[in-house]
């Protein structure tokens, strides 16, 4: 069984942008040696350690890796160990893991612990400093805390010794063992979140809230920070208790929580959820005198009444993530929902990807694909960030043929989405199942029973998933039929959902009857006229006819060179017809469409016939085949002239012949466009494209970087097609950056971007001028040119530009990307000299599969605000798009929400219904089969 791992690795230092990477120094805290001299003494205190084969001295060491973040992921893990004496630079010592727990002040050598050679380090000659890398086991340790007992030294060979400074050494302090481990944190998917807020309480008899009193209170916690208030229910004669939590901005607004209120019938009080204030009706008894307390635990709000516990949730809202509903009434407690996913959907934050632990089937063939967003020298085996290290596994049977895709961790919340194909009995792939997301797989092939059991829950409960509901599991994919013979033609598909199951599109292949399809062909001569000659003879044309999913009908008939005569469609019995005529050297020569055909009803046309120009199309080529000559039906015609370079030079429309106008491009000796702009000449066209084909040595221009149009202008073109300087258009430099604007360089506008830009450059465009545009014919030459200037990272990506335009306006713009190429900030600044009139900044922020969550905007000095959020299904479409400022009554001026069929087909931007109380500014829904007049086509 054959298994490849694919892995896509760059060596190289952490870019500016790259997903942050944390290294920190972790102190050895627990340290000490054993010797078989004094096999029941304890050595933790002392100040040095010691390796020696005979008699045999070993060292313990153990790391503590708890420091490092919760679901982080290692990257690196380096031991700094200090030698006081090495007996030779031969000496050869080895670091094992230990298997079996010790302590510091404990271990003997008669009870030292048992190691493994299993993954051993051998290190020949220790240096002074020498550095271990561990980077391994500190990854084993971190994923398995309980398998972190550390490790031993010991000396291969008699005669071979070391002595290290311990973590209790008393003299400098430096030298004490340490190890320094590099990790990136956790990122992201979406996340709706809360800012700062507080717990609120009012009404009568409140009872006791901290210490806070009775009556109004209000307790302030910082962003996204838990928090327990407690209090106790005292007798409510009449009115209500509000608790919950209050706007981030304005204390006095409750946004989130419910009321309690007295029951009169009952003795008792009545919890009822609220949604912004307004009650949702379900309830939870409470004994007068009960304890009673709200805990915050990151986006859930939990309501304890003694020993039971209300938890609020976020399951049950609507498109718009607010609450719509209320979950059952346990008989111990009641769970309710929480108004919105989380309280006050303010701002986003990352929800945390965790790392995983691949999980790959070893006995099914596969490649695997990683694709590092980090600059790493290695990929790491045992666990792995997806937000670092995105794996997709393709899945192949015993013949070769792949049968299952998994994307490791690829779903905004974490699930691996699968996709599987299916063959026929003759090995021919007909089937394309629609894709599905699964929890805790990390990787592992999944057999094509549980596929089908797993993609059917997915569809059947979609809405959860934020796909559309499809409950016939027969329509979860796409089929293909072939037709019974060895040429394997497609003859129907099938594409998934429920609807199209009988509505297939179908193929049929065959050959034109006689007398059916029109024959074309072209004269011979400088007029190119069109002429109708007969009819094709029955098997003469090959006819390939599709149907879709409607009963519309489109063929194509093509003739035994392959060359399409006659396209038709129809609409019911209504035919609609284009034909294709072609020349004796098989260039298309006319497009006749069906409004044509009405009126060529003779056997022959010029082209400059009035119907011929107005309604169809018209091409020339010269005696290389190069097109000359292009007419579009109610346009003038477009002549080109080419060079003995086969380069487009010349080319003129219908009103610059008018006025014996040609815009010109002009090249480089390695056929570069560098210099555009627009020549005169009154010459005959025919005269032009016979001196240019027979200029054989004035083919291009060369570079002058010290003069103000950076290259020779009249080096190439024959002498008889001079370029003037004030009708060049526009300049392009290449490979360098030209002396004559030297004055124009890289500006970093912040530290957030990189602080030079590469010279690494050939092949790249380095500097554009443009001429602009203004009334008249006429331009100053002098600082006429608007000029910008490109820099690039040594990964050829544009990091900076600077513009400085015919005003002497300057704009300056930094690019900031990720280490595969994501904008993660672009800062703009506009100044008229020295004084700045304008920056713009915007910071993106994308998931651990690159999907863009976040949009901000900052301008000048002002603060950075949200300018757009963006949420996703688990299969990545996106669904909700929030724009525009937050407001007290509404957390975002815009929600646009997108929807779609099973296809993937969008079906509607928010609600056609604009007054539906969403505040939804456009609407707009697409109805294929779901009208009264249903349309499967699409």
């Amino acid at each position: 069984m054959r298994k490849i791992i694919t892995a896509i690795l760059s060596i190289i230092s952490m870019l500016p942008g790259a997903v942050n990477a944390a290294t920190v120094d972790i102190s050895i805290t627990t340290d000490t040696y054993v010797s078989a001299s004094a096999t029941s003494s304890n050595y933790g205190t002392g100040w040095y350690l010691y390796a020696q084969n005979s008699p045999s001295l070993l060292t313990l060491v153990k790391v503590d890796l708890t420091s490092i973040p919760a679901n982080a992921t290692i990257l690196k893990a380096e031991l700094y160990l200090y030698t006081s004496a090495v007996t030779s630079s031969s000496s050869v010592f080895y670091f094992d893991k230990v298997t079996q727990s010790w302590g510091e002040t404990t271990a003997t050598y008669a009870n030292k612990p048992t190691t493994t050679t299993t993954g051993r380090i051998t290190k020949s000659g220790l240096p002074s400093t020498p550095t271990i890398d561990i980077t391994t086991w500190a990854q084993g340790w971190y994923t398995t805390p309980t398998t972190n007992y550390g490790f031993q030294i010991s000396a291969a060979a008699s005669g071979n010794s070391a002595t290290f400074y311990s973590a209790e050494f008393g003299g400098t302090v430096s030298l004490r063992p340490y190890v320094r481990v590099t990790y990136i944190a956790p990122t992201n998917s979406i996340a709706w979140t809360n800012k700062t807020g507080g717990f609120y309480g009012s009404g009568t008899s409140f009872g006791t809230m901290y210490s806070t009193g009775t009556g109004n209170s209000y307790n302030t916690l910082p962003a996204n920070t838990d928090g327990v208030f407690s209090f106790t229910i005292s007798t409510i004669n009449s009115g209500s208790i509000t608790l919950g939590l209050t706007d981030p901005d304005n204390l006095s607004t409750i946004r989130y929580g419910f009321s309690i209120t007295y029951n009169s019938s009952t003795s008792t009080s009545t919890v009822i959820a609220t949604a912004n204030g307004s009650p949702v009706g379900y309830y939870y008894n409470i004994a007068a005198g009960t304890a009673c307390s709200i805990k915050r635990i990151g986006n859930n709000m939990i309501f304890s009444v003694g020993a039971s516990t209300v938890t609020y949730t976020g399951t049950s809202t609507d498109a718009s993530r607010r609450l719509v509903a209320v979950a059952n009434i346990l008989s111990t407690g009641a769970t309710f929902i929480s108004s919105g996913v989380s309280f006050g959907s303010y701002y986003s934050t990352p929800a945390t990807i965790a790392s995983y632990a691949p999980s790959r089937t070893t006995s099914a063939n596969y490649i695997a694909t990683i694709s590092p967003r980090i600059a790493v020298s290695s990929i790491p085996t045992s666990s792995r960030a997806p937000a670092s290290y995105p794996e997709d596994i393709r899945y192949f049977d015993g013949l070769g043929r792949p049968v299952l895709t998994v994307s490791v961790c690829a779903s905004p919340t974490g699930k691996d989405i699968v996709t599987e194909v299916g063959y026929d009995n003759v090995g021919r792939q007909v089937y394309d199942y629609l894709p599905f997301t699964k929890a805790s797989n990390n990787g592992a092939f999944i057999a094509a029973s549980t596929c089908a059991t797993n993609r059917t829950s997915f569809y059947a409960t979609g809405n959860s998933n934020g796909v559309v509901v499809e409950t016939n599991t027969g329509a979860l994919l796409s089929e293909k039929v072939f037709e019974s013979s060895p040429l394997d033609r497609l003859v129907e598909t099938y594409a998934p959902g429920n609807s199209w199951q009988t509505k297939p599109v179908s193929y049929t292949y065959g050959t034109n009857t006689a007398g059916d399809v029109n024959m074309y062909t072209i004269a011979a001569t400088a007029s190119a006229a069109l002429y109708k000659a007969g009819t094709y003879a029955a098997g003469t044309l090959y006819v390939n006819q599709v149907t879709d999913e409607d009963g519309h009908v489109v063929s194509e008939y093509k003739d035994l060179e392959g060359k399409v005569v006659m396209k038709e469609s129809r609409d019911g019995t209504t035919k609609f017809r284009t034909y294709y005529a072609y020349d004796d050297f098989g260039l298309l020569r006319y497009v006749v469409p069906p409004k044509a055909l009405q009126y060529l009803t003779s056997t022959s046309y010029s082209n400059t016939y009035s119907y011929v120009k107005g309604l169809c199309y018209y091409y020339e080529y010269d005696a290389k085949k190069r097109m000359t000559l292009k007419r579009l039906p109610g346009a003038d015609s477009v002549s080109m002239v080419y060079d003995s370079r086969d380069r487009l030079v010349l080319t003129q429309d219908g009103v610059q012949r008018g006025s014996n106008q040609w815009s010109f491009t002009k090249y480089d000796a390695l056929n570069r466009p560098v210099m555009t702009g627009v020549l005169t000449s009154s010459t005959a066209v025919g005269t032009i494209r016979a001196n240019f084909d027979a200029e054989a040595s004035r083919l291009y221009e060369t570079a002058a970087p010290t003069t103000e149009y950076l290259y020779s202008y009249n080096s190439s073109y024959p002498s008889a097609y001079p370029v003037l300087p004030a009708n060049i258009y526009t300049i392009t430099w290449y490979d360098s950056y030209p002396s004559y604007h030297s004055g124009i360089g890289y500006t970093r506008l912040t530290t957030d971007y990189d602080a030079s830009a590469s010279t690494a450059t050939t092949g790249m465009v380095t500097l554009v001028k443009t001429r602009p545009l203004t009334t008249g014919t006429s331009f100053t030459l002098t600082n006429a040119f608007t000029v910008t200037k490109n820099f690039y990272d040594r990964y050829g990506r544009v990091i900076g530009t600077t513009t400085v335009d015919y005003n002497n306006l300057t704009t300056v713009v930094n690019n900031r990307y990720d280490f595969t190429g994501n904008l993660l900030k672009t800062q703009k600044q506009v100044k008229n000299g020295v004084t700045e009139k304008v920056s713009i900044a915007q910071r993106m922020v994308y998931d651990h599969r690159s999907r863009l969550l976040e949009t901000y905007h900052k301008i000048g000095t002002n603060a950075e605000v949200l300018l757009a959020q963006n949420g996703y299904n688990e299969l990545g479409q996106l669904l909700e798009k929030r724009t525009g400022m937050p407001d007290f009554s509404r957390p975002y001026l815009q929600y646009t929400d997108y929807s779609y069929n099973i296809r993937g087909w969008l079906t509607a931007i928010n609600n056609s219904t604009v007054g539906d109380g969403e505040g939804d500014l456009f609407g707009m829904e697409l109805f294929y089969n779901t009208a009264h007049s249903q349309l499967a086509n699409g």
